[in-house]
């Protein structure tokens, strides 16, 4: 992440440490590299990391389109939390879900019957 990208308020993602948002930006000097005071939700702790190893949070959000054979299934992962919306498989709906890493937080089934 460029310097001039972090400010406090804004959301980060971090290879080690997931996401997080900024609260405090110091810019590099002789005896050091630039780096960010960051909270980082999941451990629910903040730490001081080097400014080039963050990347802005849209940039470690992804998503995925993949064809099934009872339609389309979209995923989206913001380096959290990730929501996949599937086909019921039946023809009546949809199941959205809901996760946490490998844990399943919530999930929903979304009829397209009238």
């Amino acid at each position: 992440m460029e310097f001039y990208q972090a400010k406090p308020g804004v959301e980060v993602g971090h290879e080690t440490y997931g996401r997080g948002v900024v609260r405090a930006v110091r810019p590099q000097t002789d005896e050091r590299v630039a780096e960010a005071d960051v909270y980082f939700y999941e451990h629910d702790a903040a730490t001081n990391v080097p400014l080039l190893a963050l990347e802005p949070a849209a940039a470690v959000t992804r998503t995925d389109v993949t064809d099934t054979d009872h339609g389309l299934t979209v995923t989206v992962d913001d380096g959290l939390y990730t929501v996949a919306l599937r086909p019921d498989g039946e023809g009546g709906g949809f199941e959205v879900t809901l996760s946490l890493g490998n844990a399943t937080l919530d999930s929903a089934h979304l009829s397209t019957d009238e």
